[in-house]
């Protein structure tokens, strides 16, 4: 066989590899990026250790016709309840955009977002670039190395692969030490574009870190009720932050229902909550 040849038939061989390798990607929506310039940068590889991640295997989940957003336990904390939280979402959410809410340290005063996808267990998570460029447009800046470092998001790639793998997201950070009125003035000048999308904001790991006052999950029926209360003498500051996000960005007349977990118990014997990451916090039409 001739020298030029060989070399056809080598390039011939590289390339079927190439394209078997691509169309693998592709077909199960694994990072390819390395062997295929068709994907975006993304966030490397996101694995939560067994006990942060939970597959909810509860027989039923609360059905709601839309929902606009809610709160997640932090799976530090209650790894059961974020996967009973993730549940209740599948059954409204099955494709679409998705608004991701989370706390970082040394973020500053301004929001931040980012244009990266991430590598989840379970496949790759997509972010919605059209909602983060209206975003932009707006004033937002973004921080892909940034976001990269903020543990409270990457902790949830792996339940959103898992439990919405054909929702996008767009993820948002504050600062978490941020003030209540600081928190309403970051997101004020984007409101009018979040409003449009359902909202999960993830509960700082510290939320829990102090007891719920006693009866806190009746005392709620919309999210006015959450705006003319003071926070502050019912949940801790990190909780307070949470549920100040959720308030900031929902109609006031929009329903809310807070109730404990009910996965181990079941629905008939839910016990009173203790720990602000015992709940699910779900706002819906």
């Amino acid at each position: 066989m001739s020298q030029k040849a060989k070399i056809k038939l080598f390039l011939g061989f590289a390339i079927i590899c190439w394209l078997a390798i691509s169309c693998w990607a592709m077909y199960t929506h694994q990072q390819g990026s390395a062997v295929d310039p068709i994907y975006d940068t993304i966030h490397g590889n996101i694995h939560n250790e067994n006990d942060t991640f939970h597959i909810y295997q509860g027989e039923d989940v609360k059905e709601y016709n839309e929902i606009l957003g809610a709160v997640i336990a932090n799976p530090l904390n209650n790894s059961s309840s974020t996967g009973e939280t993730m549940a209740v979402l599948r059954e409204s959410l099955n494709s679409g955009t998705l608004v991701l809410i989370a706390f970082g340290s040394d973020v500053g005063s301004e929001a931040i977002t980012g244009d990266w996808s991430w590598q989840g267990s379970y496949g790759v998570v997509t972010v919605d670039k059209k909602v983060i460029e209206e975003l932009q447009t707006k004033g937002m800046s973004a921080d892909n190395t940034l976001l990269d470092e903020v543990s409270d998001i990457s902790i949830i790639i792996d339940y959103c692969s898992y439990y919405l793998p054909g929702v996008s997201l767009v993820p948002i950070v504050l600062d978490s030490s941020a003030g209540f009125d600081e928190i309403a003035a970051a997101l004020q000048p984007y409101r009018s574009i979040l409003v449009n999308y359902p909202l999960l904001v993830v509960a700082p790991g510290a939320a829990d870190e102090s007891q719920l006052a006693p009866g806190f999950a009746g005392g709620f029926n919309t999210v006015a009720d959450l705006v003319n209360t003071n926070l502050g003498t019912i949940v801790n500051s990190e909780g307070a932050r949470a549920l100040t996000v959720f308030a900031s960005l929902l109609s006031q007349n929009a329903k809310l229902d807070i109730y404990g977990s009910s996965e181990e118990t079941g629905e008939d014997s839910v016990p009173e909550p203790k720990y602000f990451s015992d709940l699910q916090i779900i706002c819906s039409q």
